[in-house]
């Protein structure tokens, strides 16, 4: 549990949404048959980001402001293949491995770096305002593989007192070691939406940290980029840190557009995109994939895309959209992040 006199502090009992479900895909994202997840090679290398300083975020003469964070963790089954140390075979659904991790994962790592940084904000400056708090949105959640999602904080936690709700935050990040289901980008959205809703506009930057390993697999992309526009019109700035696992963008998208077909030549015409909206599948694959002139579904939600971005330092602090070969880099990633366009000092 989680300290009681916390800022929106509360007991981890995670809440499950379902949003339009449509049907059970246990294997998407990337589930494998038996064994060992199978890990792809290639020689393409990620934008160089320099090591994120140890040194606090503000000046001693400076006053620190803290921020909003919700982190909407990518949890799909291609996470078997990228961030799932030690990993078994802990069961099989409709044919497809489902793996345990046996060991702590980078997603669990970079999340408990960023209560860390927060933290440590907070303790320098006893300032109510130097206070941040953090919510971790799980996506998708079993029972629905393809449109659900868990908050697995239950709300906001905030980085006072530290120690205490430190392990509430690793304990909610244990859902990173079951990796499960699809990539609904849409319903980690709508979770976000729900929890800035609720928090109050008190002069903290407001942040949804999206990382995920995989494209969407939304059924309707148009309404996932309506919603990140929703939110990021209420005020809400949302980054993505994309681990592509050392594929270029084209073999991503080569390989995601046949993942999905598959899932679309199992069913009914229509049953795993919405073909109210969009005539063909090619249609909307166009509006995933960002094909013939269209946006990618993972740069429509982001707030801003500079690709290929780097500034003089090698940093990510001008990139709204960080793509990373390894998640092994996901700790280091996500500090810059937050020291660059979380906390503000004064």
């Amino acid at each position: 549990m989680f300290a009681r006199n916390s800022i929106w502090a509360v007991g981890l009992v995670p809440l499950i949404l379902s949003l339009n479900a449509c049907g059970d895909l246990t294997g998407g994202g990337g589930s494998k048959k038996r064994g060992t997840p199978p890990r792809i090679q290639t020689n393409t290398t990620s934008i160089p980001t320099t090591q994120a300083p140890d040194s606090p975020v503000c000046a001693p003469n400076q006053k620190s402001i803290g921020a909003n964070i919700a982190f909407l963790v990518d949890n799909s089954s291609s996470n078997a293949a990228t961030d799932c140390p030690s990993a078994t075979v802990a069961r099989s659904i409709n044919g497809a491995d489902m793996y345990r991790c046996g060991q702590e994962t980078n997603r669990e790592k970079a999340v408990l770096a960023a209560f860390d940084l927060l933290a440590d904000v907070s303790a320098r400056d006893s300032s109510p305002m130097a206070a941040s708090n953090m919510s971790i949105v799980a996506f998708p959640a079993e029972g629905n593989a393809v449109q659900t999602v868990k908050i697995a904080t239950n709300g906001w936690v905030s980085s006072r007192p530290a120690a205490e709700n430190r392990t509430g935050i690793q304990t909610a990040m244990q859902f990173a070691r079951d990796p499960f289901g699809a990539t609904p980008y849409g319903t980690a959205i709508a979770a976000a939406a729900g929890l800035f809703s609720a928090n109050s506009n008190d002069g903290r930057t407001k942040l949804a940290v999206l990382v995920t390993d995989g494209e969407p697999t939304d059924r309707d992309p148009t309404e996932v980029s309506d919603r990140a526009k929703a939110l990021r019109a209420s005020g809400v700035e949302i980054v993505t840190i994309f681990v592509g696992n050392s594929q270029t963008r084209s073999q991503r998208q080569a390989a995601h557009a046949q993942m999905l077909q598959s899932y679309e030549q199992r069913s009914q015409p229509g049953h795993y995109y919405n073909a109210q909206r969009y005539q063909t599948f090619d249609a909307y694959l166009d509006d995933i994939l960002g094909r013939n002139g269209r946006v990618p579904l993972v740069d429509a939600v982001t707030s801003q895309v500079v690709p290929t971005c780097v500034d003089s330092q090698g940093s990510v602090c001008q990139r709204w959209k960080v793509e990373i070969a390894n998640s092994s880099e996901l700790p280091n990633a996500v500090k810059q992040v937050l020291r660059t366009r979380a906390i503000k000092c004064q």
